[in-house]
């Protein structure tokens, strides 16, 4: 309708929103590492980190980043790439400072993702969940971690209920039933009892950033919330990508659904505190010797 309006072609005015649309998910992934108190030039560094992990992942047809910029037009992919980032941004915020104008802000935000779409809410709603237990277990910090935990579970109660008395399996398949896998969104063994998401979706990038970011971000849990976020992350996409898990989404989302994880996962902030960790480890051993 707008473009209608504004007398711009559909197909030239898809070209538009798309790069408004990415410099809007790279400003929401800014705002993601500014709560986390980075600078602004290392804000911006990661974020451009972002962009690039998303352009190897479009390699060998690499299916996360393709969605990423080939469909971002879609709700979903909104939803994941653009909107997510803001919601863990405010979660950040109101463990920086509880208040009742931040909680508020938190329930407009993750009302927002849910209303766009609620699997994609769904597995934000995971990944703060085990970050705010964490926070619970090793920051001592109960009150606030708790608020938040009720609160995303009350924007995300409608999307529950309707999963819980709904009959969706003729449209979707709950791991019961998995179809013959001529895609590259998941991997079936030969008597289909175990299924993750596909190695070629997953990639090497990201088996990398889950081995090296996961030991990293455990080793430094007590540290700060950088850490304690990231080893949420590392888990809740975990989940999906080794098989004797990856169960737990295919009976809640769908099979055919689970990959979808892989979008809300920090790329850009795992890789450059990767790279930080790595570069603190040697400073520290060159001031040993």
């Amino acid at each position: 309708v707008i473009l209608h309006i504004a007398g711009i072609h559909i197909i030239k005015g898809q070209f538009i929103l798309s790069a408004l649309f990415t410099f809007v998910g790279g400003f929401s992934f800014y705002i993601l590492l500014r709560e986390f108190k980075y600078s602004m030039r290392t804000a911006w560094f990661a974020t451009i980190l972002w962009f690039i992990a998303f352009a190897i992942m479009m390699y060998g047809r690499r299916v996360t980043g393709a969605q990423f910029v080939e469909h971002l037009l879609q709700d979903k992919s909104f939803a994941g790439f653009v909107i997510a980032p803001v919601v863990f941004a405010t979660v950040k915020l109101i463990l920086d400072k509880s208040s009742i104008r931040n909680f508020i802000l938190l329930f407009l935000v993750a009302g927002g993702l849910q209303f766009t779409h609620p699997m994609l809410m769904g597995f934000v709603a995971l990944t703060i969940g085990v970050w705010m237990l964490l926070t619970i277990i090793f920051k001592r910090q109960l009150r606030t971690p708790f608020l938040i935990i009720i609160l995303i579970g009350i924007v995300l109660s409608p999307a529950l209920v309707i999963r819980a008395t709904t009959d969706t399996s003729e449209t979707y398949n709950y791991g019961y039933f998995i179809p013959e896998n001529t895609g590259l969104r998941y991997w079936v063994n030969e008597d289909g009892t175990l299924y993750a998401i596909h190695p070629q979706t997953v990639g090497d990038l990201t088996v990398v950033l889950l081995a090296i970011g996961g030991l990293f971000s455990l080793i430094q849990i007590r540290r700060d919330d950088v850490g304690r976020f990231l080893l949420a992350s590392v888990c809740v996409v975990g989940i999906g990508v080794i098989p004797q898990t990856a169960v737990i989404y295919g009976k809640l989302v769908s099979v055919t659904h689970m990959w979808r994880v892989l979008w809300i996962f920090p790329y850009g902030l795992m890789i450059y505190y990767i790279a930080e960790t790595i570069i603190r480890l040697i400073i520290y051993g060159l001031n040993r010797n």
